[in-house]
This record gives structure tokens, C-alpha cells and sequence, in this order.
């Protein structure tokens, strides 16, 4: 059901279905949280490893709090736009019809459990100069340790 004509993961349908199902999603997250924990520590292990590693590594995880890695980075970032706001995005930017993005919305870890555990909110509510601006300020802040 999920794989495209060349062989490869039809990634609208696979989202179709996970998206709209906490059952196949759970499955969905099952086969791949796996596989990617172990991805990780083998990527963030590498730099280490270098004659002059890099003052920072940044992990794009959307699920990093949820499986627990937020314990093992030195500092963890949210980055949060409002329902409304992620709807529209979803809608005109992706093209996607309202009940896709409000079943993506809806599927979504609840927010405020997770705002406790993370150093910097970052709000993506405005313009992409706006997030920018936000994430400079925050990266410099961090290459320089002045955290």
C-alpha cells in the first residue's frame, strides 16, 4: 500500500494511513524509532572523533523528548507555531487538504509536558526572516558557550 511505482516509500500514502490511525502510527514508530536511535548515536559519535571536532552538533529529531534523547544532548530547543498557524502552513504550503493537516495537527505530541524539559522555545508564528533571526541569535550564543 505504501510503496510507489519505483520501489521506493510513497510518502503521502504511509502518512495517509499513520496519520489517521494511533495504531499504525505506534506500529509506524516501532519499526523506525529503532533504527534511528541506533542512526544517531553512530552520527553523533563521528565528530568526536575528528582532530578538531565542531564546537556544536545540532539533531533535528521531532520526537527527540518523547524517546527519551533529550537526556543525553547538552541543550534541547522547541520550535512552536500555533495550530492555527501550522494549519495554514499545511494547507498552502504543502497543498494538503484540511484534514490532512488537521489530522498531522492532531497527531502531534501535546506541547506542554514537553516545554519543562527544553532550554529554548523558539516561536514560529511570523516570517522565515523571523525564525532566522531566533535561531542565529540562539546558535551564537551557543558556539560562543556564553549559554
Amino acid at each position: 500500500e505504501v510503496v510507489d511505482s519505483s520501489g521506493g516509500i510513497d510518502r503521502k500514502a504511509l502518512g495517509d494511513i499513520a496519520f489517521s490511525d494511533h495504531a499504525a502510527l505506534a506500529t509506524l514508530e516501532g519499526i523506525v524509532h529503532p533504527y534511528t536511535t541506533r542512526e544517531l548515536a553512530v552520527r553523533v559519535a563521528a565528530p568526536a572523533r575528528q582532530p578538531e571536532p565542531p564546537p556544536a552538533l545540532v539533531i533535528e529529531a521531532v520526537k527527540l523528548i518523547e524517546v527519551g534523547r533529550h537526556r543525553d544532548v547538552d541543550s534541547t530547543w522547541i520550535v512552536v507555531a500555533d495550530p492555527e498557524v501550522q494549519r495554514e502552513r499545511l494547507i498552502h504550503g504543502r497543498r494538503w487538504s484540511a484534514q490532512e493537516a488537521d489530522a498531522r495537527i492532531q497527531a502531534q505530541a501535546p506541547l506542554e509536558p514537553r516545554l519543562p524539559l527544553v532550554d529554548l522555545i523558539i516561536e514560529n508564528n511570523g516570517s522565515l526572516d523571523a525564525l532566522e533571526a531566533q535561531v542565529d541569535r540562539a546558535w551564537r550564543q551557543v558556539v560562543t558557550k556564553d549559554w
